[in-house]
């Protein structure tokens, strides 16, 4: 099922998509994200949301804080855990 598209900030660890878009401007914070390779396309797993976000692309894990987590959109392909129990609960 595909959520809708929203930043890995919004996001719940365990959760996978695909990078849809960098909401930023700023030179800076694209040079960081492209030396990264956090580009639109790229498959993305999120780890853990504290105290930073860890993420995984390919065989790759990356570290980011809150603000560069807020401009990196994500269309989301796995449930939020939340989700996931909630199917449980309703196939027994």
């Amino acid at each position: 099922m595909i959520r809708e598209v929203c930043p890995l900030c919004d996001a719940t660890p365990g959760d996978e998509g695909t990078v849809a878009y960098l909401a930023t401007r700023d030179n800076r914070e694209v040079q960081k994200m492209m030396a990264m390779g956090i580009l639109p396309g790229v498959r993305i797993h999120l780890i853990r949301r504290f105290p930073c976000y860890v993420f995984q692309m390919g065989y790759s894990q990356f570290t980011v804080d809150r603000p560069l987590a807020e401009v990196i959109y994500v269309h989301w392909t796995t449930n939020s855990g939340t989700d996931k129990k909630d199917k449980r609960t309703l196939t027994r």
